[in-house]
């Protein structure tokens, strides 16, 4: 699901939904500036996530001009940097080069990255 504020003046322009429940896209217009947001709940296995990411890939197409902020659970860490405890992580290359893919199609960054480089 997206929420946003209802103080917040947005027009819904159009919404996709998958039919598996895995992502959600809203295309929204705040005041002069189309922004597609999407949440993301990529699925567990390693080749249903590459078909999965691939699938987004195209799905954003249509957005390709727009301002796109996604959020969610990915399912898969870029870097160790990314995790802390738990189990160490298992990172797929297929579904990593994906998800770089993803990012560089589309010119997204990690805003934590971001934050963090300009911290410390």
């Amino acid at each position: 699901m997206i929420l946003i504020n209802p103080k917040i003046k947005c027009k819904v322009e159009k919404k996709i939904c998958d039919k598996n429940g895995r992502d959600i896209i809203l295309h929204i217009v705040l005041t002069d500036t189309r922004v597609a947001l999407v949440n993301i709940y990529a699925p567990n296995k390693v080749n249903q996530q590459v078909s999965f990411f691939k699938e987004l890939q195209e799905q954003l197409q249509e957005f390709s001009k727009e301002n796109i902020i996604i959020g969610g659970d990915f399912n898969c860490t870029l870097s160790e940097k990314d995790k802390k405890g738990g189990n160490p992580s298992n990172r797929k290359h297929a579904v990593v080069n994906e998800i770089k893919k993803l990012c560089n199609l589309y010119d997204l960054n990690d805003i934590w990255k971001i934050v963090g480089d300009c911290l410390f």
